[in-house]
């Protein structure tokens, strides 16, 4: 549930939305959420070249190897947080949305 939440605000950020207030939206969300949403991630806000973006750093497994697909998420916590964010790099570099 943390992860969808936060994909709305960083996918939004990355298709031409005003990544300031989506950033600040995203921050009230998690204020006045319940659940404590936030131990479960934290959005990070990256700039590369002219493009900047909210990306999602999991803290919890997705349980990616339940799946039948066993394809680990863009933010799996499996992987190095500097891993995750050179990741996130390139992919703001490219201008592709991932989920």
């Amino acid at each position: 549930m943390a992860h969808g939440c936060a994909a709305a605000f960083c996918i939004a950020s990355r298709r031409c939305g005003d990544v300031d207030k989506l950033e600040s939206a995203y921050e009230t969300f998690l204020a006045t959420a319940t659940g404590g949403l936030d131990r479960l991630g934290t959005v990070v806000r990256l700039t590369e070249g002219d493009r900047s973006g909210l990306f999602y750093l999991r803290n919890t497994c997705c349980l990616y190897y339940t799946s039948a697909e066993q394809v680990k998420c863009s933010s799996c916590c499996l992987d190095s947080v500097e891993d995750r964010i050179a990741n996130y790099r390139r992919v703001l570099a490219d201008g592709v949305v991932p989920h």
